[in-house]
């Protein structure tokens, strides 16, 4: 009998964990936008037409580091890894005679989504990473402009995508 009781308890702090209201679960329809982090907190948004930087990704390779800030969308205060899924596509536009996009790379990142002051989310540490086996360098591919793309998706199944374009930025 006591066994039973454990097993009831357990069953029912799980069901009640699941039902914990996350604090940054807003009703507004989900959204991501694509940025950085000024400072050590403040997120801030690209604008169409910005210099990013190209530099090296941390698994290799050459990426731009972003931030993405999520609103509508589960996110935790804890920096427990919940499953989450984002990828990001780098696209040069207009790059043959018919005007298509040349994908530049394209990667799925396994990522959390952490509420900041009980209102948004913020994924940090984005890469959005060139192909590895393309022979583009950061020199070769300064002052194109490109479209950084994104699709984010939480556990509950809320999903939202953005793009931006921005320029990649003269090496120094």
């Amino acid at each position: 009998m006591p066994r039973t009781i454990l097993v009831a308890i357990a069953v029912l702090a799980v069901i009640s964990l699941a039902g914990c209201d996350d604090p940054c679960m807003s009703q507004q329809s989900p959204s991501v936008e694509i940025g950085r982090l000024v400072g050590s907190s403040e997120f801030e948004p690209f604008e169409s037409g910005d210099e990013v930087v190209l530099g090296f990704a941390p698994q290799g390779g050459n990426g731009v580091m972003a931030t993405l800030r999520t609103l509508g969308m589960s996110a935790h205060e804890t920096m427990i890894i919940f499953p989450r899924s984002v990828s990001t596509e780098v696209r040069i536009t207009g790059t043959d005679e018919a005007g298509a996009a040349e994908l530049l790379g394209d990667f799925p990142l396994g990522a959390s989504i952490y509420c900041i002051e009980n209102s948004y989310g913020l994924v940090t540490n984005v890469v959005f990473g060139l192909d590895p086996a393309r022979e583009d360098t950061p020199e070769s591919l300064a002052g194109r402009p490109v479209t950084l793309a994104v699709d984010v998706s939480d556990e509950n199944g809320a999903a939202a995508s953005a793009s931006i374009d921005v320029v990649f930025a003269s090496l120094q």
